[in-house]
């Protein structure tokens, strides 16, 4: 009987109680089962469009309110694609993000950002936006460095830092006119000597970091060449003599893979010295087997791209004079010549890669003249001036290295003499 009262009363619950049963399990209001994605929002900048935006643009957009008031983070994706699907940064909690590695130039870029509840919900921006980023400038960084005017030095970057080697200060042969000293700065303006008595005075040498050491091979002291010689440094300030690649009073020298990579040249008679490399286990040097080699030179510049050797420009034999072209080889062995479209011959410039891209800046051309264009490839075949030269000095025999994301050119000869100034592509 009593249990027939419980169910009478419950009966009669259902049908007068206007309340469900939400109500009754939560009396302060109705429990909301359905998660729902955050509102709608847009893009604020860069604005759908721009040009001429900073390589690395800070991206900002609206926020995303959450209906559930849920914690909204975001996902930032940017490529190339109309509809991009990189995904740039996730889990974002603000509603910017500064981009820290540096995009291309002269780049269109697309951007989206999604928003995120946690709980699984999402909603992309209303809209994909899209910019393109800047030209590089060419701005002058000093006039006056530290070290003495030279020209035919060698750079590098080693230890977070810009070092000048050796070089000379004219044309003329006469005594003390190579150098042997070594300078480094963290900003090209202010510069240190390290050292100024560990090798031989030199110039047309090559320096580069392999192994991570720095290294100093061949070049020539006034007249002579400096056949198989070769010195390396962890500190750029101790240094110790080892076997070179032997051959060549001007060296090219660069890194494939594990292997430090010598393509000789030599100042006088034009002989080719052939292609050696060494490995990082060993002190020994391997010539490369004869296969199908460029038309010898000298004065060229060699450097990587794209996992491969290049070569490019310099001065060939009487017959064939200055050269415009562009090798590349995988081996050593078999090279290949880029065909598509060029620049103008040259010889005493430089090749360096940035941007994704090759770059040769300066040089010699037909009767000496001195050159101050600037080219740059994607693929090492086809060759495109780049506009933004401004006032840069025109110039040969000078260096240009890779730092702080920037290409900076460091002294060089022209008309008027050889030169101590520092400038930046960036």
């Amino acid at each position: 009987m009593k249990n027939l009262k419980i169910i009478a009363f419950l009966f009669l619950v259902t049908i007068t109680c206007s309340c469900n049963v939400e109500e009754i399990l939560n009396p302060t209001g109705p429990i909301n089962l359905i998660n729902e994605a955050p509102n709608a929002f847009s893009l604020v900048r860069a604005n759908n469009g721009a040009t001429n935006i900073d390589l690395s643009p800070n991206l900002s957009w609206n926020s995303a309110i959450d209906p559930d008031g849920d914690t909204v983070s975001y996902d930032l994706y940017l490529d190339t694609n109309q509809n991009p699907t990189t995904l740039l940064a996730a889990n974002i909690t603000a509603t910017s993000f500064q981009i820290q590695n540096r995009l291309s130039t002269v780049q269109q870029y697309y951007w989206k950002v999604v928003a995120k509840d946690g709980r699984g919900k999402t909603t992309q921006s209303n809209a994909v936006f899209s910019f393109t980023t800047r030209n590089l400038n060419v701005r002058n960084i000093t006039n006056n460095a530290t070290f003495t005017e030279r020209f035919k030095h060698s750079s590098a970057v080693f230890d977070n830092k810009l070092w000048v080697i050796g070089g000379r200060s004219s044309f003329a042969n006469v005594s003390n006119n190579d150098k042997s000293d070594v300078w480094n700065s963290t900003n090209g303006i202010n510069w240190t000597l390290v050292t100024s008595n560990s090798f031989s005075n030199r110039h047309n040498h090559t320096s580069l970091v392999f192994d991570n050491k720095l290294w100093v091979i061949g070049g020539e002291e006034d007249n002579r060449r400096l056949n198989d010689d070769l010195y390396y440094s962890s500190n750029g300030s101790t240094w110790q003599s080892a076997l070179g690649p032997i051959g060549g009073g001007g060296p090219t020298a660069t890194v494939l893979g594990n292997n430090l990579w010598s393509i000789n040249g030599s100042e006088g008679d034009l002989q080719f010295y052939g292609i050696r490399y060494r490995t990082s286990i060993d002190d020994f040097w391997r010539s490369v087997p004869y296969g199908v080699y460029f038309p010898r030179r000298r004065e060229h510049t060699t450097t990587t791209f794209d996992n491969k050797l290049i070569v490019v420009g310099g001065i060939g034999t009487t017959t064939n004079g200055i050269y415009n072209d562009v090798w590349h080889s995988t081996d050593g062995s078999i090279w290949r010549q880029a065909i598509g479209t060029v620049f103008p011959e040259r010889f005493g410039h430089t090749a360096t890669v940035f941007d994704n891209k090759i770059w040769i800046i300066g040089g010699r051309g037909y009767g000496g003249v001195y050159k101050n264009d600037i080219w740059y490839s994607t693929d090492g075949i086809n060759w495109i001036e780049f506009s933004a030269v401004g006032s840069f000095p025109a110039r040969a025999y000078h260096t240009a290295v890779v730092f702080d994301d920037k290409i900076w050119i460091i002294g060089g000869i022209n008309g008027g003499g050889s030169k101590k100034d520092v400038w930046v592509i960036d």
